[in-house]
């Protein structure tokens, strides 16, 4: 049986002012990352060499790829692959979640 991991157990970090992301879960090869954005607050861009998905659970946010800019609304989703520039600012108070393989350690070393 895989581990549960409750939401009383899951630190939020401060990753811009207005940004905070909380892991999830991460196993071995995938990692889950829920993040919440309040109107205004941006993650500028930046790569890695982590591949990632985006969900845009609630809210709206403007999304950059690789320099092309585009407006995401709940249930859509983006994929970046690895090392591909890409940064966003909530329009809106916003919740996402992001999946990357393989998991990112700098932010188990955060939490």
């Amino acid at each position: 049986m895989e581990s549960l991991r409750r939401k009383k157990d899951r630190p939020s970090v401060q990753m811009a002012p207005g940004a905070a992301r909380s892991i999830l879960h991460s196993g071995e090869a995938l990692m889950l990352v829920r993040i919440e954005m309040s109107a205004g607050a941006g993650v500028p861009a930046h790569a890695h060499p982590h591949e990632q998905i985006t969900h845009l659970v609630s809210g709206r946010v403007s999304f950059e790829l690789d320099g092309k800019k585009m407006e995401l609304s709940p249930g859509d989703s983006v994929l970046m692959r690895a090392d591909v520039p890409h940064g966003a600012t909530a329009i809106e108070d916003s919740v996402l979640i992001d999946a990357f393989s393989p998991p990112r350690s700098d932010f188990l070393e955060s939490e």
